[in-house]
């Protein structure tokens, strides 16, 4: 599954890593707002999983011949 996708699995680890330690780059941010960022990285990553899941599952047909 991971093979398949290193693209997408780059880009979401890059999402999460921003959504959970956006600090270096929003200078001045409450402490409080980590929770929320914490929560939309859980939020973002539960259906990307799933669609990677179900896409190593059921991959799509290829039109390239």
């Amino acid at each position: 599954m991971l093979r398949k996708n290193k693209v997408l699995v780059g880009f979401v680890a890059f999402i999460w890593f921003y959504a959970v330690f956006p600090g270096p780059m929003i200078p001045g941010l409450h402490e409080g707002y980590y929770i929320v960022f914490v929560m939309a990285a859980i939020v973002c990553m539960i259906p990307i999983c799933l669609m990677m899941f179900f896409w190593s599952i059921n991959p799509p047909a290829s039109d390239v011949k």
